[in-house]
């Protein structure tokens, strides 16, 4: 009769040597929830666990975090319903826009796309807007910008708006406070629930360490350039 002891799955030991300064995060790490739904087991955990180093980015939505998508790009959808004044527009973090007529026929691609290029910390390229005059507009940041797959927030005022108001909305997230899975997860498939976790975002990460993820996923320079107060990619 055989005894002997079997294990399903993969057993490994958690490999963080992607952590920088002697394996230590130089802030706390932030307590996060994974979102299940969003991870595959062939991508993400073929072995059982999604490993320690795994790139994430929060979903405005939900709050919860998802795998970072590289490449996705922000938008924002203007909405009015004044019939007269004007409006201006605050990319937070950066510069506010000069008036924009905020009338059927004032507000346009045109008139919201010039007003956005003209501010300083912006150069010609870095958003796209469209849409028909009145709106509703969409602001996309562009892939060949400087803002390329940045969670960018834009603030309406529309105090000077007459006969009804003129608002912002993101529709699409590229994706806020970006960081790594801080230690292995290990996923039950025969369970849905969402998993609780901790995101490594303020320290020195080795890149070459990071685990192989599908190309989708992978870190990129929008990924860097959004944490780069924080990390240091070696």
């Amino acid at each position: 009769m055989d005894i002997s002891t079997r294990s399903r799955g993969t057993w490994v030991n958690e490999d963080q040597r992607w952590i920088g300064n002697g394996g230590e995060p130089i802030g706390r790490n932030r307590s996060i929830i994974l979102d299940r739904s969003a991870f595959t087991e062939a991508d993400h955990y073929p072995n059982g666990f999604i490993p320690s180093g795994t790139p994430l980015a929060r979903n405005a939505a939900t709050g919860m975090y998802v795998p970072y998508a590289r490449g996705t790009q922000d938008v924002n959808t203007i909405t009015r319903t004044a019939t007269g004044g004007t409006f201006t527009l605050t990319r937070v973090g950066g510069g506010t826009t000069a008036a924009i007529p905020a009338t059927a026929a004032g507000m346009t691609a045109a008139a919201v796309q010039a007003a956005i290029d003209a501010l300083p910390d912006v150069e010609a390229g870095d958003f796209v807007v469209a849409g028909a005059d009145g709106g509703p507009l969409t602001i996309t940041a562009s892939p060949a910008g400087n803002f390329a797959a940045e969670d960018v927030v834009w603030t309406v005022d529309a105090a000077a708006a007459t006969g009804g108001t003129v608002t912002d909305a993101e529709t699409t997230s590229a994706g806020a406070g970006r960081g790594y899975l801080f230690a292995s997860i290990p996923v039950d498939r025969n369970s849905t629930g969402d998993l609780a976790a901790a995101l490594f975002w303020n320290g020195e990460v080795i890149a070459q360490y990071l685990p192989t993820m599908p190309a989708a996923n992978t870190i990129d320079d929008a990924f860097r350039r959004d944490v780069a107060n924080h990390i240091s990619h070696v």
